[in-house]
């Protein structure tokens, strides 16, 4: 996300720049390829940059005539230079760390714009783009909500507290009530997990001629179910931490994927990953994550393990690791994590496996 969000900006600032469309994400890839080399070599004479720039880019019909690499080079040195200084405001005795866990060779006291995307965390980020840099709109906020509710529910402000503007979905819209709900449809306490539930006229009448699952989302009293499970604090900002449907249950704990996720993605091999739930017969479910590593890197099964330990509750660790090199996705790019957990159990035997309580 943090990627995306950086890249946009700077796509956005190289277009003022140029005059370039960069219609393709081609041209764009190639671009930022060619800004990453400049800036790693640190090429001082400008027509020398300007052609190791022209030379790397898909375009060379000359729409790169414009750009100006001085002004290129300082606006990623001057971000390079903020995000130092931001980081010792939210975390002074905090040092950047590359992948073998040794500090970062800083040049002429900046960063190089690669570990950029690797090191800057939300609230970091979110500074950024709150800068004069521009990265992105500086109206930037975050939005919430399902097509089912037109589509948005929930909405972060210019005003609201940094931390939650990078952390939450904000908070409920004019017109629109939320509850978060135990699994018997009982409103919880502030800071408890549940699912997350919408109500107002932005909520769809019915599913086209399909009242049997309009029902399973839309009860009598109108409220939505959204399937997401959802954290409200006492000021009604909400944290949305996973899918019900994705839950495991292991030995009587509830547990969310996207935490074990969200630890995994931080080892410097790991460049996606999937945590689903397999059948257990002591413990009902097991945890298994489906791990893609980046290119020309090898981990273990062990060694994956170990990066969990310490980081979350020790319940949570992947009991099962299996590395793969492709996820099942939907026609729009979903992940199909039912076809994942299908594809594990059979893979580990587990067809016919089921609970030991479930046994007649």
């Amino acid at each position: 996300m943090l990627r995306v969000m950086f890249w946009t900006g700077l796509r956005q600032r190289l277009k003022d720049i140029s005059g370039h469309k960069f219609d393709t994400i081609e041209d764009f890839d190639s671009l930022r390829v060619a800004i990453r080399q400049i800036e790693h070599s640190l090429l001082e004479r400008t027509d020398e940059a300007y052609q190791h720039l022209v030379g790397s880019c898909s375009c060379k019909d000359g729409s790169f005539r414009k750009l100006r690499y001085l002004e290129i080079k300082g606006m990623i040195q001057k971000l390079s230079t903020d995000v130092i200084e931001l980081q010792k405001q939210v975390d002074p005795s905090k040092k950047y760390q590359s992948e073998h866990g040794s500090q970062q060779q800083r040049i002429d006291g900046r960063i190089e714009i690669r570990e950029i995307e690797e090191i800057c965390n939300p609230i970091i980020m979110m500074k950024l783009i709150e800068s004069p840099i521009h990265m992105i709109a500086a109206d930037n906020k975050v939005c919430y909500g399902t097509t089912e509710t037109s589509p948005v529910t929930y909405q972060s402000f210019m005003d609201d507290d940094i931390k939650k503007r990078v952390s939450t979905i904000g908070q409920p819209l004019d017109h629109v009530e939320a509850k978060v709900v135990d699994e018997n449809g009982d409103i919880v306490a502030v800071g408890t997990p549940g699912e997350l539930c919408t109500r107002g006229f932005t909520t769809m009448l019915e599913y086209w001629q399909d009242p049997v699952k309009t029902a399973e989302v839309i009860k009598k009293d109108r409220w939505y179910y959204t399937g997401d499970i959802g954290v409200m604090d006492e000021d009604g900002f909400c944290r949305i931490d996973g899918r019900i449907r994705d839950m495991l249950i292991r030995g009587g704990e509830n547990i969310y994927p996207l935490e074990i996720e969200q630890v995994l993605y931080k080892h410097p091999k790991i460049k996606d990953v999937q945590v689903v739930g397999v059948p257990d017969e002591r413990l009902g479910e097991e945890i298994c994550a489906w791990i893609q590593l980046k290119e020309d890197v090898d981990a273990s099964e062990q060694e994956i393990k170990d990066f969990c330990r310490g980081k979350i509750a020790r319940y949570k660790v992947p009991r099962y690791i299996h590395f793969s090199d492709s996820y099942p996705m939907t026609v729009t790019g979903k992940v199909q994590k039912f076809k994942i957990r299908e594809a594990a159990m059979k893979m580990l035997g587990l067809e016919h496996a089921r609970p030991h309580y479930q046994k007649s």
